[in-house]
């Protein structure tokens, strides 16, 4: 009898073993595959957002540039009336017909003053419409970062003292026989 008590209570534990051991088995051996299938795979599964990480910096130089590239700066407007003068027509029309075309955005610098900026803005619209004709119209948004540059005036002048100062192309003398250089 008490042999039999004894082997009872050994089947009953192992019973108990078995059943809480087996509990997650299954999926013990599911995350195993999936662990070793990541770990072969390793590091294709990570690579996109590596270089997703490494573009992002450069991404937002390149914006940024686009974004100064294509900002109309008080240069490009009359003093007086804030409408666009013939340069800031030629830069619109630019960016309307040469930049690539998800860039063909507009930026207007801001000016001294609500109205003056208002003036600007509707000045660059008018521009636009006529240009553009039928058809969306790329956006124009205001900035306050002014595009580093000076006028043109500025530079021809520079240019012009450049070349006033320049002195008079000459050939050097020749010194001794020229007979020893041929005929």
């Amino acid at each position: 009898m008490r042999r039999v008590i004894c082997l009872l209570c050994t089947t009953l534990a192992f019973t108990a073993i078995g059943r809480s051991a087996s509990a997650g088995w299954h999926d013990f051996w599911n995350q195993f595959h999936q662990d070793y299938h990541r770990n072969v795979a390793w590091p294709d599964p990570f690579r996109h957002a590596d270089r997703e990480v490494q573009r992002a910096p450069f991404c937002i130089m390149v914006n940024n540039g686009w974004r100064l590239n294509n900002t109309l700066s008080h240069d490009l407007f009359e003093l007086e009336t804030h409408a666009l003068n013939h340069a800031g027509w030629r830069k619109v029309r630019w960016i309307l017909t040469q930049a690539p075309v998800h860039r063909r955005s507009i930026w207007v610098l801001q000016a001294d003053t609500a109205e003056a900026t208002q003036a600007r803005v509707e000045s660059v619209r008018e521009a636009v419409e006529g240009m553009v004709g039928q058809g969306p119209l790329p956006p124009i948004m205001l900035t306050d970062r002014e595009p580093l540059g000076v006028s043109g005036d500025y530079v021809d002048q520079i240019d012009r003292q450049f070349r006033s100062s320049m002195p008079v192309p000459t050939l050097p003398q020749m010194s001794g026989d020229a007979s020893q250089f041929g005929p």
